[in-house]
């Protein structure tokens, strides 16, 4: 499998915001580890670049059809209107810390149902997760940071949290 890379140009059949070297790079610089091989590293990648688009972004899509949520128009951050032709820099990070998150978690699992988080025996007493997320659910806060200005408000809940 290779790497389909959307740089902003609308590239047909796209799985990812970043190259090989560049998901490297990112991990070097941070003293984060990642498989050596391409063969191992591509799928992790894949999955970072699907769970990105799952995301609600601010703007709107170039074109109505377009296979990828970005490049996007009419995203403002700080005030200013990010390039409609770009893929942003934050996004690219997010792509590369999610692939190293994907290396030991499932970004995207099945879930069915509520789980029981909490039994009591006793005059019984019996507690759900919520939305089927438990509360100790993992929480990639660099990721979060990293998009904050790219989610639309109210995208992942009210406030952006990613939880697995």
């Amino acid at each position: 499998m290779a790497l389909t890379i959307e740089d902003g140009t609308i590239v047909q059949n796209a799985n990812s915001y970043v190259t090989l070297a560049e998901v490297r790079e990112y991990a070097t610089q941070r003293g984060l580890t990642l498989p050596t091989a391409d063969v191992s590293l591509q799928p992790l990648v894949v999955r970072a670049y699907d769970y990105l688009e799952s995301l609600a972004y601010k703007g709107v899509p170039i074109e109505a059809l377009q296979p990828s949520s970005w490049p996007r128009k009419l995203v403002y951050v700080n005030g200013t209107e990010l390039p409609d032709d770009e893929i942003p820099l934050d996004l690219k990070k997010a792509n590369c810390q999610l692939a190293y998150e994907a290396n030991t978690v499932n970004l995207q699992p099945t879930t069915s149902g509520q789980k029981v988080v909490r039994e009591k025996v006793d005059v019984i007493e019996v507690e759900y997760e919520a939305n089927g997320v438990s509360s100790n659910s993992p929480v990639f806060k660099t990721v979060e940071s990293l998009l904050k200005n790219l989610i639309a408000s109210g995208g992942i809940g009210s406030t952006l949290t990613i939880r697995i």
